[in-house]
């Protein structure tokens, strides 16, 4: 199982300032659809990606500190 709600939480707790959700309180945002590719990407590769920049280094290190742990 790829633990996509568990980094989302994660990384919100962490990061309160970032919108994971889109306008409509329902779907995600550029940033939570980001964080969700690279849960899914971790999870399936088993390895932590390669992030360009702050925002998505952030994203991939909460998601591999979480994948990590699953493995």
């Amino acid at each position: 199982m790829v633990p996509v709600g568990q980094v989302w939480w994660g990384y919100h707790g962490a990061h309160p300032e970032v919108e994971l959700y889109f306008t409509d309180d329902r779907h995600a945002s550029k940033e939570g659809s980001l964080l969700a590719a690279y849960t899914i990407f971790e999870t399936m590769i088993g390895k932590q990606a390669d992030a360009p920049n702050p925002l998505e280094q952030g994203i991939s290190e909460i998601a591999w500190t979480i994948c990590g742990e699953k493995k």
